[in-house]
């Protein structure tokens, strides 16, 4: 992911377009879904814990960042 969006970067940045990317794992309902199917890929008790906020992230962890890299002011 972060190699797709460094070149993505750089393909578009001629045509001033920015790309970023947000790297953060977050418990939605698709990925319950697909852990739920797949036991093993399921996040252990311990990867958890380290977390610091002691939990998977959630979409709205990450909206507000979401919503700051789509605006200009990002740009500088």
């Amino acid at each position: 992911m972060i190699l797709l969006t460094k070149c993505m970067a750089l393909t578009t940045q001629p045509k001033n377009i920015r790309v970023n990317a947000i790297a953060r794992f977050c418990e939605t309902e698709l990925t319950r879904m697909s852990m739920s199917k797949a036991p093993d890929r399921r996040p252990s008790q311990r990867a958890i814990a380290v977390h610091p906020m002691g939990r998977l992230g959630r979409p709205e962890d990450v909206a507000g960042l979401a919503v700051y890299l789509a605006r200009d002011e990002s740009s500088g």
